[in-house]
């Protein structure tokens, strides 16, 4: 038997689809209560053949209302300046232990760098720039003192050889 509904093959024991659940058409000689209608009454009743089963929406992004202008602070240069500052500073301190005379050299920059930031920004703006400075004296101290005892190690280890 072929599904009124879903049109599928099913067999004609069974009292309903398989597939889609509808109950099995009747047989033609037999007419339910409703086919007996008069043929006007009957059209009335029947929906359209091409029914969506939802309507069809129209979506449109909302609209919201523009928030005013903000006066935002664009990045300053002394803001750049003390954040090289503080980088400079950092590999100072690493490289100090490394290779010092790359530290000594980098510990220069942020000390420049970080003073030159400090007297370009306002009093609570200095904190990165206050930090670079510090690390850059760091940096050069760790290098120094690394350097000396390079310094040492080797004419020790040279004395021992002549």
């Amino acid at each position: 038997m072929i599904c009124n509904n879903c049109k599928q093959n099913y067999d004609d024991n069974l009292n309903a689809c398989p597939y889609c659940g509808s109950a099995k058409a009747a047989a033609p000689d037999t007419m339910p209560p409703q086919a007996q209608q008069p043929p006007q009454q009957q059209q009335a009743q029947q929906p359209p053949q091409y029914q969506q089963p939802y309507p069809q929406q129209q979506y449109q992004q909302p609209q919201y209302q523009q928030a005013p202008p903000q006066n935002y602070q664009t990045a300053s240069p002394a803001k750049g300046t003390a954040t090289g500052s503080l980088v400079c500073g950092i590999i100072a301190i690493v490289m100090g232990f490394l290779v010092p005379i790359v530290g000594i050299i980098l510990g220069i920059v942020a000390i420049t760098m970080g003073n030159k930031a400090k007297h370009m920004l306002p009093a609570d703006q200095r904190g990165t720039a206050t930090a670079g400075f510090i690390c850059g004296i760091i940096g050069i101290v760790v290098a120094v003192i690394f350097w000396i005892a390079n310094a040492v190690l080797l004419a020790s280890f040279m004395s021992y050889l002549y």
